[in-house]
């Protein structure tokens, strides 16, 4: 579809740098290191982020312990985040045992350690989780979550807006959008993924539609998130087929009034072992044109 070609560079983005934050309980500076951030997880974990030369940053993972003959397992996913929006852009990464190896027991550490480097690319949110796995000699679970974003003035990080959490705005329409010559389907780009479940689908007479003029009934409604370009489409099934190259047609949605029925909305993240967050909820528009092509 041709919606799906127009933003395909966009995938491009995920590859311009791996750069992570953290924000759980415990988050703080560390003292006397300006351009450092801490983060204490639910097991006493310490998440140190350090970001000594502008572009670079240090992630250095600890779980305390005294004892060399735990077993530890270990899991890490860096995912980049539009800097305005909070849409995912491109697929989770898999971080370990590369960049990020698995836990290794270091005294002088505390306790099973492991580090990396990662490029920090200014302006782009990364969102960053873990899960490490003590199986021996007793189980432990100890995970973390949490988001990391380089501001664009060229200041390092952390300052008052970093580390934060995911952006996070409504989705809206794009202008992106298209109706073939002869199909039922009228398509409505958005600018970020959404929910594809069904409570992320409006009811069908939550639309107003009209083809050339002429009032058309909706009688379906889906939603398909592409990754990558990370856009949601919106394909409306009309009565009958669509005709007339360089005419149009004209949709507008009507949200619900309660906010807990079906409609338009992003996806909600959530922290390893959480419920996942409800998404924020696209706002009425319309009419929007699309044109016939």
């Amino acid at each position: 579809m041709k919606l799906r070609r127009i933003l395909g560079a966009v995938a491009a983005l995920a590859l311009v740098g791996t750069s992570l934050g953290l924000m759980s309980a415990g988050t703080a500076s560390a003292a006397g290191r300006p351009n450092a951030l801490i983060v204490t997880g639910p097991c006493g974990d310490l998440l140190t982020f350090v970001e000594r030369v502008a572009g670079t940053l240090i992630i250095d993972i600890v779980v305390p312990s005294s004892d060399p003959n735990e077993t530890w397992s270990f899991n890490a996913t860096e995912q980049l985040y539009n800097p305005v929006t909070g849409g995912r852009v491109g697929a989770p990464i898999n971080l370990v045992p590369s960049p990020l190896p698995n836990l290794a027991f270091s005294p002088a550490e505390g306790g099973y350690d492991t580090t990396a480097n990662f490029t920090d690319t200014p302006g782009f949110t990364y969102g960053f989780s873990y899960t490490a796995t003590r199986t021996a000699p007793t189980p432990e679970t100890c995970s973390s979550f949490g988001f990391w974003t380089d501001p664009s003035t060229g200041v390092r990080g952390p300052v008052a807006q970093n580390p934060t959490g995911k952006p996070d705005t409504a989705p809206v329409p794009t202008g992106n959008n298209e109706a073939l010559h002869g199909t039922h389907v009228a398509s409505i780009q958005f600018d970020q993924e959404m929910l594809t479940t069904a409570q992320g689908i409006p009811a069908t007479n939550r639309f107003t539609v009209t083809v050339n003029g002429v009032a058309r009934a909706v009688t379906a409604v889906s939603v398909a998130s592409d990754n990558p370009p990370n856009k949601a489409v919106a394909n409306l099934t009309l009565a009958g087929a669509v005709l007339g190259i360089n005419a149009n047609v004209q949709v507008t949605y009507h949200p619900p009034l309660n906010n807990t029925d079906p409609q338009f909305q992003d996806v909600g993240v959530a922290a390893p072992g959480q419920p996942t967050p409800l998404g924020l909820d696209a706002a009425g528009f319309g009419p929007v044109t699309i044109p016939i092509l």
